[in-house]
């Protein structure tokens, strides 16, 4: 239906679209946004509004049925379960235990009640309301970041994970990750970034999939420096950030929801990392708007779009990652990823090991959390948590396919720590790169850098796809930063009555906030849980 909206609009709207690409003639921008706000904006509002009371009355008559549990077959804390059903991996051939397409009305209604559904809809509005700039071109290029910055990027981005040292050279190698390009209107050219160990800003060279190498101060430079970044940021999305946060957090949201009485301790104190994962992920992967890449006239609507991968293909290459970061899969010959030779899988050890500037303040945080849990543990078992803490243990554990020491407190406590520290901070600090270097790339790259070094910057990057990025990155990026979508630490309220778990959540704050100080990143950086 969202599309069906989309689409429709920018039919009415093109005549004006044209008209302004033609003429360049500002004032008409007033009659698209007319058009907007009288066709466009009240129905995508009553969309919102009828898919929010649909949710509200499937609630309510579980509710109801609640009254009477016998005659309905219900018998679970939550009024509902996640049925872990036998069900095939999108886009591949074999299946596990996974979650169902229907989610229980109680999750479905939280989620569209609450911040996140609200503001999807509204980015779309935004960015539809912005279309006008494309036909005025008033986007501006996308700058080259400065050596220094790439340095530090380098030095504290997702890329340490992914440094491989030979000789005194770290070299970050994306080839793997280009192997199986599937839509011919986009080019990923660059293979390869290589610095000094020693991290010396005049050591750093990017190579092209040609062949071509550049480094600081040679022609073309800046060009390669935007093209580098504008890929690195397409693998974040698909090889570094997606397949990490599809199954693992997915697990213990599921798992929180069944097994865990909502008002018991260890539910409070998980509730806030495991809000909107589940229907977020189920959002996703049922309506994958923001991951299509299309042709024609619906090329010109879907605006929120990263290209050079189909949707299928994000799912495939997603889950055959996740299932190769916990050992998942039954027989190798089943793979995407080692028919494609594609290689991403990060063990968690890796986010904590290495002397880079990232690699430090994981430790931070882990060491913060993992403190508070720690001091918390006994208080959270007064009112009887123990049994539900060790099933919850067990059965994520069962999933992602680590051998569980089973109602062992210190092991209890490691994977509690590991699954908040997990779905905040390493989660949030991906999405923060995204937004921190958002003049510095295009998510959409036409050309080949062979072509775009001779060609004036305009026609490298057009205003279609920098409109494009910019919204993709303002939803996914931005809106992960906003206060009014993503509940930070410093709002952290896990709804303890137990005075002692209220002293040691208050200190938890308080470590929290110091650590991000220490490395200067914004409070509202770090969200409790997988927003986005």
């Amino acid at each position: 239906m969202l599309e069906v909206i989309l689409l429709a609009f920018f039919i009415t709207a093109s005549p004006v679209i044209l008209l302004m690409s033609k003429t360049r003639a500002e004032p008409l921008k007033h009659v698209y946004i007319g058009l907007y706000y009288v066709k466009f904006v009240p129905l995508l509002l009553s969309l919102y509004a009828i898919n929010l009371s649909a949710s509200f009355l499937a609630w309510k008559w579980v509710q109801l049925k609640w009254l009477l549990p016998r005659y309905f077959g219900y018998r679970h804390y939550n009024r509902d379960s996640i049925s872990m059903e036998s069900t095939a991996i999108p886009g591949t051939d074999y299946h596990m235990g996974y979650i169902p397409k229907k989610l229980p009305a109680e999750l479905v209604y939280r989620w569209r009640k609450d911040k996140v559904y609200h503001n999807y809809i509204q980015s779309i509005i935004k960015a539809n309301r912005d279309y006008y700039k494309v036909p005025l071109g008033q986007f501006p290029q996308p700058t080259a970041i400065s050596d220094e910055d790439l340095k530090v990027f380098l030095m504290s981005s997702q890329i340490t994970h992914y440094l491989q040292t030979v000789d005194g050279v770290s070299t970050f190698d994306m080839r793997d990750f280009t192997r199986e390009i599937r839509l011919s209107s986009s080019v990923f050219d660059v293979a390869s970034i290589s610095i000094a160990q020693d991290f010396a800003t005049d050591s750093m060279r990017i190579t092209l999939r040609d062949g071509f190498s550049v480094g600081p101060g040679e022609p073309h430079w800046d060009l390669a420096k935007v093209y580098f970044m504008s890929n690195t940021m397409v693998f974040f999305i698909l090889g570094a950030h997606l397949h990490h946060h599809l199954f693992f957090a997915e697990m213990g949201a599921a798992f929180l929801f069944n097994l865990v009485p909502k008002g018991s301790n260890f539910h409070k104190l998980m509730d806030p990392h495991t809000a909107y994962i589940l229907m977020l992920n189920h959002q996703f992967k049922e309506s994958p708007l923001s991951l299509r890449e299309t042709t024609g006239i619906a090329d010109k609507f879907l605006y929120s779009c990263i290209g050079y991968y189909s949707a299928q293909t994000f799912y495939k290459v997603g889950y055959e990652n996740a299932l190769n970061m916990y050992n998942k899969r039954d027989t190798e010959d089943q793979a995407l990823t080692q028919k494609f030779e594609i290689k991403f899988a990060i063990p968690f050890d890796q986010y904590l090991n290495g002397q880079h500037a990232l690699n430090a303040q994981y430790r931070d945080y882990y060491a913060a959390v993992l403190k508070f849990v720690t001091a918390s543990y006994d208080d959270l078992l007064r009112d009887g948590s123990e049994p539900y803490i060790n099933n919850w243990v067990a059965e994520l554990c069962r999933y992602v396919n680590l051998p569980c020491q089973a109602n062992d407190k210190a092991f209890n406590i490691e994977v509690i720590a590991t699954y908040i520290w997990y779905v905040s901070f390493v989660h949030s600090l991906e999405h923060y790169q995204f937004h921190k270097y958002k003049m510095n790339y295009c998510l959409l790259t036409r050309l080949p850098f062979a072509v775009a070094k001779h060609l004036p910057a305009e026609q490298v990057f057009s205003q279609y796809d920098i409109w494009k990025s910019k919204h993709i990155v303002h939803t996914f990026g931005k809106n992960h930063l906003n206060a009014g979508v993503s509940e930070s630490y410093a709002d952290l309220d896990y709804k303890f009555r137990d005075l002692p778990l209220i002293d040691k959540q208050a200190q938890l704050k308080k470590d929290v906030l110091a650590l991000l100080e220490k490395h200067q990143t914004p409070n509202e950086a770090i969200a409790l849980s997988i927003r986005y």
